[in-house]
């Protein structure tokens, strides 16, 4: 009789090792659709991101009758996925901003990294300077003399458009001044 049951033991064995060999497939299995799913994902989000990033951003070229805020605007959303490189203390963001500027803010660029030498061009430099550039001396006195002249031709809603356009050029303090 114990000749049976080592007979019956050496079956469960069996069936337990094969059955273990199929769970160790199936998990397998299952690891490699895992790896081929999250492959596909992260390339699919490479896509969106390079397709993001190339994007028809306008470049700035420093003439007067671009809008300098709204262009460094529309920079920090169209690189919003750089957020932690905008806001540190080096050059990164900046040298990401370099290839959306024109010939004429691009020489103005290499001079800035010029004076700058070794220290970094960090985003808050970068678009305190670039004001200092490009905006003319006179551009709070002429937003002043814009909002004063403001008058509703057309709809309320253009009326509101205009007002808020001009109202969101300002610098801080000009938005003191406004609050007086």
């Amino acid at each position: 009789m114990p000749q049976a049951g080592a007979g019956m033991g050496d079956n469960a064995v069996s069936q337990l090792l094969q059955m273990m060999a199929s769970q160790q497939q199936q998990f397998q299995a299952f690891m490699e659709q895992q790896t081929t799913f999250q492959r596909e994902m992260f390339e699919q989000q490479s896509r969106v991101t390079r397709q993001k990033y190339k994007a028809d951003l306008p470049k700035f070229h420093g003439r007067a009758d671009e809008d300098l805020k709204l262009w460094l605007f529309a920079i920090k959303e169209h690189l919003s996925g750089y957020a932690r490189g905008r806001d540190s203390c080096d050059s990164r963001f900046v040298d990401m901003v370099a290839p959306f500027l024109g010939p004429d803010a691009m020489s103005w660029y290499r001079e800035f990294e010029i004076i700058l030498g070794d220290r970094p061009r960090t985003w808050f430099l970068f678009k305190q300077q670039i004001r200092i550039r490009f905006r003319d001396s006179d551009f709070e006195f002429r937003l002043l003399s814009k909002l004063h002249d403001l008058q509703v031709t057309g709809t309320q809603q253009e009326y509101t458009s205009k007002f808020l356009l001009l109202l969101s050029q300002p610098s801080l303090e000009l938005l003191e001044m406004i609050k007086r």
